[in-house]
């Protein structure tokens, strides 16, 4: 409980600067983006697409020292998205690479929060992943929409049934009548136009992913991509 009073104060005083918030602690690689966020599938995979982060961030040119544990992540989730946390383009932010089963099933919690779920739509800070995989630079921030989170055992046992829109008072897809898995899974895949990180459409739900409608907009700069 302490430590998550702790959170919160920071959160707050961050909350003061002018920087753009984001919504959930995890970075995207501007590598997995940069073809115009086509890229459906995050994190389970052998490319770096995206990594975890506790916000915090060091002076222009200069990476903020420690390192991050799973508990710093799932602390700093916020299932409500009540709780933005500011991040300022351009200066390194702390990061870590690896999937946690706690802070995977943490996230998947919280699209759950409804049933059926709900696309959600969040913020999330662009990075350059390079070598040093505990910081990067911020690149600037996007918007994108989670269609499915998988957890952590994979299998035909986590395709999904329904999804509803982001308002939660219509369906975008449905699959329920439809019994085979499989097939259910390349209906919901095709449905959203899900394409994996080798450019082909996946052909079951891998674990441990969290899966993205094609496209995103672009907070902080306006036009990232001609940018970098």
């Amino acid at each position: 409980m302490k430590k998550k009073l702790l959170t919160a104060l920071l959160v707050y005083l961050l909350s003061l600067s002018t920087a753009s918030a984001t919504d959930l602690p995890m970075v995207l690689c501007y590598d997995s983006i940069k073809d115009g966020c086509t890229n459906g599938r995050i994190l389970n995979n052998k490319n770096i697409t995206a990594r975890w982060t506790d916000f915090w961030q060091g002076s222009s040119g200069s990476c903020p020292k420690g390192r991050i544990n799973a508990n710093d992540i799932v602390d700093l989730i916020s299932c409500d998205g009540s709780i933005g946390f500011p991040i300022d383009a351009g200066k390194p932010l702390r990061t870590s690479t690896g999937i946690p089963k706690s802070v995977i099933e943490e996230v998947r919690d919280c699209f759950f929060t409804y049933d059926p779920p709900r696309i959600i739509n969040i913020t999330l800070p662009v990075v350059h992943c390079n070598k040093n995989e505990t910081c990067a630079s911020t690149a600037g921030i996007l918007r994108r929409d989670i269609v499915w989170v998988s957890g952590s055992s994979p299998g035909t046992t986590d395709v999904p049934v329904e999804i509803l829109k982001a308002d939660g008072f219509e369906t975008e897809w449905y699959g329920g009548d439809i019994d085979d898995e499989t097939e259910r899974w390349q209906s919901f895949v095709n449905h959203f136009n899900i394409i994996d990180v080798n450019g082909e459409k996946p052909i079951m739900v891998e674990k441990k992913s969290i899966y993205f409608k094609q496209g995103c907009s672009f907070i902080s700069p306006p036009s990232l991509l001609p940018i970098l």
